[in-house]
C-alpha cells in the first residue's frame, strides 16, 4: 500500500470528479442499487461520498450495500440536547439553550408518539417569561388547520393562562386551532361521545359574576347601525347534512357610541323557512310573532296553591280556595271560575281605587299583575 504525500493543493484541469467513484461516468447514479453495483465492497471506504440523482449519499456506518444512505443536512449532533440517532434521525434529550428551527420545505411532518399519563401531557410547553403577552405555543396554517387535536378519551388540545390567551391560532382559509380566522373556522372541537368545547373559569370569588366566554363581532370597515352577530345551532337532517336550527343574534340598532343601543333576538326554522321568532329591545320591549303560551291548570273542589310556573287557573268545581305564589314583580295570573261556586282567593287583589276583594264570583274572570306591594286587577 502506497501513501502520497502532498505539500500543496491538487488542481485537477479536467471538467471530472477528482473521486471517481463520485458519479458513473459522466452521470450521477440512478438509484442506491446501481452505486453499490458500480463501486466493487473492496474500494469503498467509510465516509466515502457519491451522487444518485440530485441528493449526495454516503457509506455512514460502514462499506457495506445497506450502508449507503441519504447524506443529511440537518444537524447531526450539538451540545443542547440533541445528538446523531441515525442519518437522517435525531434524538432530542436534555434541554435546548437557543432558537432551533426544524424546516422540511414541502413534504414534512414533525411527529411526537409516546404513551404517558403525566399531568403535561406527552407534549408540553411552558413559557416563564411573566411580562407581555407571550405565546407558549403558536399555529400558524396558509391554507389548512394550524393546530389539530384528537383524542379518544381526554383533551386534544389543553391550554393554561394564569392573565392572557391560553389556546390562540391564526388561519387564513381553514381551521386555525384558535380564535383568529379571517375566513373560515377559528377553533372547531368534536367528540363522538362527549362534549365538543368546554369553558371555565375558576376564580376565588363565591358570590359575583364572571366572563366564563366572550363573542366578538368585529369589521375591518367603518361600523354602521345593524352590525351583528350570531350563535348559531345546526343539526343533522335526515339526509345527513348540516343544517340551521336556531340562531341567537346580537346587534346594535344604533352602533353610534354614545347612543348604542342593542337588540337580542331568535330565530328558529318552521316548514323549512327560517325566520325571528323573539325579538328583545333594549328597552325591555320583547316582540314575538306567535302567540304567547302559559300554563294552564284546571282545579275542581278544595285548595290549590298556585305555582310559580302557573298562568291560568280555571276553577270547574264548587267552592275553592286558592292560595298565592310569592309575588314577583310584574308577574300576571289569569284567574277564572267557570264553577258552580265562588273561589276565595287567599290575597287580596285591588280591583279599584282603595277597593280590594278576595272573592271570585262564578263565572267570572280576573288578569291580575304584581305591582310590588299588591295584586292589582288589570281586566
Amino acid at each position: 500500500m502506497s501513501l502520497y504525500t502532498f505539500n500543496d493543493n491538487v488542481q485537477l484541469n479536467a471538467p471530472k470528479h477528482i473521486d471517481t467513484r463520485y458519479i458513473n461516468l459522466f452521470t450521477p447514479y440512478t438509484n442506491v442499487g446501481a452505486a453499490n453495483a458500480a463501486i466493487p465492497a473492496g474500494y469503498r471506504y467509510l465516509g466515502l461520498t457519491v451522487l444518485i440523482g440530485t441528493a449526495e449519499y454516503w457509506y455512514q456506518a460502514g462499506t457495506g450495500d445497506g450502508n449507503l444512505v441519504l447524506k443529511t443536512s440537518g444537524i447531526t449532533s450539538a451540545d443542547n440536547g440533541l445528538t446523531a440517532n441515525t442519518s437522517s434521525n435525531i434524538r432530542l434529550g436534555g434541554t435546548l439553550v437557543a432558537n432551533t428551527t426544524i424546516d422540511g420545505s414541502t413534504s414534512f411532518e414533525l411527529t411526537v408518539q409516546g404513551s404517558t399519563n403525566t399531568a403535561n401531557g406527552l407534549f408540553y410547553v411552558n413559557n416563564t417569561l411573566a411580562s407581555g403577552a407571550n405565546t407558549a405555543v403558536k399555529g400558524k396554517s396558509i391554507d389548512g388547520t394550524a393546530i389539530l387535536g384528537i383524542s379518544t378519551n381526554g383533551s386534544a388540545i389543553s391550554g393554561i393562562s394564569t392573565s392572557n390567551t391560553a389556546v390562540l391560532g391564526s388561519s387564513t382559509s381553514a381551521e386555525g386551532g384558535g380564535f383568529g380566522s379571517s375566513s373560515g373556522t377559528g377553533v372547531r372541537g368534536t367528540s363522538t361521545s362527549g362534549v365538543g368545547g368546554v369553558f371555565q373559569v375558576i376564580p376565588s370569588s363565591t358570590n359575583t359574576t364572571v366572563t366564563t366566554a366572550q363573542f366578538i363581532r368585529g369589521s375591518t370597515g367603518t361600523v354602521a347601525n345593524n352590525l351583528g352577530g350570531s350563535i348559531d345551532f345546526r343539526l343533522y337532517t335526515v339526509t345527513t347534512q348540516d343544517q340551521l336550527s336556531n340562531q341567537l343574534i346580537s346587534k346594535w340598532t344604533d352602533a353610534t357610541l354614545a347612543t348604542r343601543t342593542s337588540q337580542f333576538s331568535i330565530t328558529g326554522v318552521n316548514n323549512g323557512s327560517t325566520g325571528t321568532i323573539l325579538t328583545i329591545g333594549a328597552d325591555g320591549t320583547l316582540t314575538t310573532v306567535g302567540a304567547l303560551v302559559g300554563k294552564i291548570i284546571t282545579t275542581g273542589a278544595g285548595t290549590y296553591t298556585i305555582l310559580a310556573t302557573d298562568y291560568a287557573v280555571i276553577a270547574t268545581g264548587t267552592t275553592s280556595t286558592w292560595t298565592f305564589p310569592t309575588a314577583v314583580t310584574g308577574r300576571i295570573l289569569l284567574l277564572v271560575n267557570h264553577g258552580s261556586g265562588a273561589v276565595t282567593l287567599g290575597t287580596a287583589v285591588t280591583t279599584a281605587n282603595a277597593t280590594t276583594t278576595t272573592n271570585l264570583p262564578a263565572g267570572s274572570t280576573y288578569q291580575i299583575m304584581y305591582d310590588g306591594t299588591v295584586w292589582r286587577k288589570i281586566n
